[in-house]
């Protein structure tokens, strides 16, 4: 229940009022702080009431604390024996003081069974009372014993984490302190023979680079000494050998000639042949320099 909730962070957080109203508003979505803070109030002033009233109580027992007080089962025992014997025999007409002595009895043995009623109510408030501080005492040290376990859980679970964690990094730091144990040591001597294997090595590369760097100049002098001692030929230019028939499409031309029977042909072969000796060119595209007068 709502008040249930209150009372058990008013019990966990005794003494923070605004800490267990704050809780409380939080986990009831019906209710918000001024609400709580309300109830909280109220419940102040019925504990205030309710000791009141165990102090009147206390006092009111006593009081009753005398000879001859009636127990709780004495209110009804008294009354049958006295209803009894009231029954059982006759007034006499002319005894009035003996009816209203009789009446007066049961006035006040009704008042004492008033009374041992109230007191027995009281008992049983007081006792509904302690019962209900009872529960809240047993649900707060529940909630209590349970924050502690959680609590607990999450420290054992850190304290697990960072165990392991350790464990992996000592492992890593083995790890690797094998590693350079394993790694073979070098001596003086076997840096010193390691070095002049180097200087040695180098040494050789340089005189093979040297080496092919001479023959490529030598054999380009030789080149070029050939090159000037050579006279370029003397060949005479022919335009007419870049507009001439080929042996292949002559051959072709003549081939087809062959197969038709007919000496002229009109088509491809009849473009192809040239009219008195000279080849037609009509320039649709610009002419090259180099082309310029062929």
């Amino acid at each position: 229940r709502d008040h249930d909730r209150f009372l058990r962070y008013r019990t966990q957080f005794k003494g923070q009022r605004q800490v267990y109203c704050e809780k409380t508003a939080h986990d009831l979505v019906d209710h918000d702080i001024a609400s709580v803070q309300g109830h909280d109030r109220w419940f102040d002033r019925y504990q205030a009431l309710l000791q009141r009233k165990r102090e009147a109580i206390r006092s009111w027992r006593t009081s009753r604390a005398t000879p001859g007080a009636p127990s709780d089962d004495a209110p009804d025992s008294e009354l049958l024996d006295l209803e009894s014997e009231g029954a059982g025999r006759q007034r006499p007409v002319s005894a009035p003081l003996g009816g209203r002595r009789l009446q007066a009895a049961r006035g006040e043995e009704k008042q004492r069974l008033r009374e041992w009623r109230e007191e027995k109510e009281a008992k049983e408030a007081e006792k509904a009372d302690e019962e209900e501080r009872v529960k809240q005492e047993a649900a707060a040290r529940r909630t209590q014993k349970e924050v502690r376990s959680r609590a607990e859980g999450k420290a054992r679970i850190g304290n697990y984490k960072e165990s392991k964690k350790a464990e992996e990094d000592a492992r890593k730091r083995r790890v690797e302190e094998d590693k350079e144990e394993a790694k073979p040591r070098v001596t003086v001597d076997q840096l010193d023979r390691i070095r002049q294997r180097n200087r040695r090595l180098t040494e050789e590369h340089t005189v093979l680079i040297r080496r092919k760097t001479d023959q490529e100049r030598a054999q380009a002098e030789r080149v070029q000494a050939l090159l000037e001692a050579a006279t370029a030929p003397s060949v005479p230019r022919d335009p007419s050998r870049l507009t001439a028939p080929t042996a292949a499409s002559v051959a072709k031309r003549e081939a087809a000639l062959k197969a038709m029977g007919e000496e002229e042909t009109r088509g491809y072969f009849a473009i192809m042949r040239p009219v008195g000796g000279q080849v037609l060119h009509h320039a649709t595209r610009a002419t090259p320099s180099w082309r310029a007068g062929m």
